[in-house]
């Protein structure tokens, strides 16, 4: 005989099915709920979110100043330009370069050569000042957009002879139309700005790609206490670095006092180096001629630590070593080379 269900029993088995059925009809109801009230469009675009989470924009260090930029900007030619620094007039805009170098000239002063990342550049740069064969042969190190108003007859020789590995951009010449001037007196009113430098670069058919070997970057943690380094150009003029422990970086200032530059803004760097070299006064005008091939003593300072070694200059980048012959690793940031004589006053 077959089996058979007992009433009972059918009838609680009828009422789990009709249960099963209510609860998948009030299951829909609520997804419908949720599609009506945009719940549904939170959780469909969840995962969404995560993913993109995890597509990480793709890094590499920029040859310039070791920052990570996106990759593709990270070897563009830089813009190296001559900037003001006599006492008394218009402060420069310097604070946004990546590399600055400051070099003696007349009078017992400096002139800062400021290197620039394209990507990064102020609305106006100047006041621009005259070159040197020095501050074209520092320039000629980065292949480098080199700007500059006119210059010592040595150096506009050179550059007509097209001597160095750059890009001219002179304003006392045809170029002048790329430039303009505000007024303050001259010859401290003279500026550019980026969409003309961009514009040139445009007009003259230059690749933005740069060519240059770029430093050693690394990030390290150990903190020294050298608090001050201070140099004495001249009896009229001096400088120093102030570290700052809390931001890792060094603050610069002339003859005792902060600076800050046109945008006043402070002047902060993660690397300090003194370049000591042979400076010889060449004509009655007081120029100099500056030794920067071969080698020499060379301070590096960083994390509040000093490093003594050398600078070495073959062929192409100079170069920055320790005692141990190592190549010296800068920290990814701004960097200041100051170049000076080897009988120039040193204390930190």
């Amino acid at each position: 005989m077959r089996n058979l269900i007992p009433m009972a029993e059918r009838k609680i088995k009828i009422k789990k099915g009709n249960l099963l059925l209510l609860v998948s009809v009030l299951f829909l109801f609520f997804l419908a709920g949720c599609q009506f009230f945009g719940l549904s469009h939170q959780i469909k675009n969840q995962p969404l979110l995560i993913i993109n989470q995890e597509q990480k924009e793709e890094k590499n260090a920029r040859f310039l100043d070791g920052v990570m930029v996106k990759k593709g900007k990270e070897n563009i030619i830089p813009v190296a330009i001559v900037l003001e620094n006599l006492p008394g007039a218009p402060k420069p805009t310097l604070a946004e370069a990546s590399v600055i170098y400051e070099l003696p000239v007349e009078g017992g002063f400096t002139r800062f050569l400021a290197i620039f990342d394209l990507e990064n550049l102020p609305d106006d740069l100047g006041p621009i000042r005259s070159a040197r064969p020095y501050l074209a042969e520092i320039a000629e190190e980065y292949r480098s957009l080199f700007i500059h108003a006119g210059g010592s007859p040595e150096v506009l020789f050179k550059l007509k002879q097209k001597f160095y590995q750059l890009f001219n951009l002179d304003e006392i010449s045809w170029q002048g139309s790329y430039f303009w001037r505000n007024s303050d007196p001259a010859p401290h009113n003279l500026f550019i700005k980026k969409e003309k430098i961009l514009k040139f670069l445009e007009d003259n058919k230059i690749e933005k790609q740069a060519n240059f070997s770029p430093w050693l970057f690394t990030e390290t943690k150990e903190k020294g206490n050298v608090e001050e380094v201070k140099i004495t150009f001249s009896s009229l003029y001096s400088v120093g670095w102030q570290y700052d422990k809390e931001s890792n970086e060094y603050r610069y200032w002339q003859n005792f006092q902060p600076y800050k530059d046109r945008n006043h803004q402070e002047v902060r760097v993660k690397n300090l180096i003194i370049q000591l070299t042979k400076i010889s006064i060449i004509d009655e005008v007081g120029r100099r001629k500056i030794t920067l091939s071969g080698q020499g003593e060379a301070i590096v300072f960083q994390n509040g630590q000093v490093i003594k070694g050398k600078w070495v200059k073959e062929a192409g980048r100079t170069r920055f070593y320790n005692q141990n012959g190592e190549e010296i690793n800068l920290l990814p940031g701004k960097t200041w080379v100051g170049v000076v004589s080897k009988n120039t006053q040193i204390n930190y």
